[in-house]
């Protein structure tokens, strides 16, 4: 039996038994930790062979950002052709 229609097969049972009911629910996920931007997201991390993501030492912040990124679309993160 598909999974959608086992899906509406419990909602039914759920309704007659008195016991819940139908209900859209999205899941939205939190916007300011997982929007990204073209340098990534914005908790500044190192990715290192050793210990795998680090976050940035508090003492080389703020991560400046380069100035000569080229936005047009090239199939890669625009840092990519960044020279700094």
């Amino acid at each position: 039996m598909p999974s959608s229609k086992s899906l509406d097969l419990i909602i039914d049972y759920l309704i007659k038994k008195r016991s819940g009911e139908r209900e859209v629910n999205y899941r939205l996920k939190d916007w300011l930790i997982s929007r990204q931007r073209y340098w990534g997201a914005p908790i500044p991390m190192i990715y290192c062979s050793d210990c795998g993501m680090v976050p940035v030492p508090e003492s080389d912040l703020p991560v400046l950002l380069p100035e000569d990124v080229d936005f047009r679309p090239k199939g890669m993160s625009p840092l990519a052709s960044s020279k700094e």
